[in-house]
């Protein structure tokens, strides 16, 4: 028997399954916590001793103690359950005990994860379904507010919805449907502008593009030439144009005609008949309408007679300014 004394009272348990160079090649006998000492027998012990002390086996086992001392004070790493010491099970333990509360938090991040992913995909879907079942007016401008302002799927379906009941109305027009919306206008007339300004492709309304259409304000001349009239579409071409550079701005004048429907009209803005010939100034006392039809019962008793008639060409200048020029 081997007294080992100041060892930190470590007891190397469970290495019989070790490697053979591991082996402790020793049995514990007991061990002392009080005093310090563990007791251990060489696995070849002789059984007698011919001086005081141990035999020659147990005598000779410190160096398998250090072995066992180094492998114990080693980190558990991959080694198996059955080779480690208490202090290496413990640690073991403590480091498994860390990954399962790391795991359990991770399992319950991703059940959280799937529950939102799963109530996004219900509003993805709500939205679908409005969508495909109904006419919702200005689908295409919906969405892109949608995606510049970065609405949810469920926003996105709300406003889909009120849509449908006529309480919102997404009017970030494009270019192309400003520039549609007028053409609409000027080949349809109000009416046609109106229905597609209430059907599902909600065009714009005439007030909407009515800064589209300034241009197509211009004053038409009827019978001579006036001076208010070139001014005022002077004012509508030029009214906003840049002042600030004091330099000479040029200009170009250009004049034709063009081919009409040969049809009368009749002019809103100056309550006049248009579309009659140049001749019509010399015949008709006045182009305004007025309170009372005489003014368009003279115009088509002359007409009839062969005295005027309506005009199938106009004569249109036009007037261009280039840019401006410091002298």
């Amino acid at each position: 028997m081997h007294s080992i004394r100041g060892r930190g009272l470590w007891i190397p348990i469970g290495l019989a399954g070790a490697a053979k160079t591991l082996l402790p090649r020793y049995t514990l006998l007991s061990a002392d916590f009080v005093a310090s000492v563990i007791r251990i027998r060489s696995v070849k012990c002789c059984g007698y001793v011919s001086q005081p002390g141990c035999c020659s086996e147990c005598d000779d086992l410190d160096g398998a103690v250090d072995v066992v001392e180094r492998w114990s004070q080693q980190s558990f790493g991959k080694k198996s359950i059955d080779r480690l010491s208490h202090d290496q099970l413990a640690l073991k333990l403590k480091a498994l005990a860390q990954q399962l509360a790391s795991e359990q938090v991770k399992r319950k991040n991703r059940q959280t994860s799937l529950k939102a992913a799963r109530k996004r995909l219900g509003h993805y879907r709500e939205l679908f379904n409005i969508v495909s079942l109904n006419e919702v007016p200005g689908l295409s401008r919906l969405f892109s507010t949608a995606k510049k302002e970065g609405w949810s799927p469920k926003k996105t379906a709300e406003h889909c919805l009120l849509a449908v009941e006529g309480k919102y109305h997404p009017r970030n027009y494009t270019e192309f449907d400003r520039e549609l919306a007028t053409l609409i206008y000027e080949l349809g007339g109000g009416a046609a502008l109106y229905a597609l300004n209430k059907s599902p492709i909600m065009l714009p309304s005439r007030q909407t593009i009515a800064e589209t259409r300034r241009e197509l304000n211009l004053r038409i001349t009827v019978g001579n030439v006036k001076v208010s009239d070139i001014m005022e579409n002077i004012e509508v071409l030029f009214g906003d144009g840049d002042t600030t550079d004091s330099g000479l701005v040029l200009h170009s004048l250009l004049q034709d005609e063009i081919a009409g429907d040969g049809r009368p009209c009749y002019l809103e803005d100056t309550d006049e008949i248009g579309g009659l010939c140049e001749h019509a100034t010399n015949r008709l006392k006045t182009f305004k309408m007025g309170t009372d039809l005489s003014c368009a019962e003279e115009a088509v008793k002359a007409v009839r007679s062969g005295e005027i008639h309506v005009g199938k060409e106009f004569n249109i200048p036009s007037t261009t300014m280039g840019p401006s020029r410091s002298l």
